[in-house]
């Protein structure tokens, strides 16, 4: 798990966590903690959900954790 604190915009922090060969990019800035609601982007699909629960946030990475072991 990286977490990335230095304030860097969303696109370079994907190209980042890209390069890096992470699977998943979750973000969480100040509106998202108010509402709980998040982006997720799976670096493997391409796949972005904008707007989910924490809870769909760790259904959809441990679906992939299931499917990838």
């Amino acid at each position: 798990m990286e977490t990335d604190i230095n304030n860097r915009s969303f696109k370079n922090v994907s190209s980042l966590v890209d390069r890096l060969k992470i699977p998943f990019l979750l973000y969480i800035g100040p509106r998202e903690l108010k509402s709980s609601k998040f982006t997720l982007k799976n670096f493997i699909t391409k796949e972005q959900y904008q707007e989910i629960s924490l809870k769909d946030v760790v259904k959809n990475i441990k679906q992939y954790k299931k499917n990838n072991n």
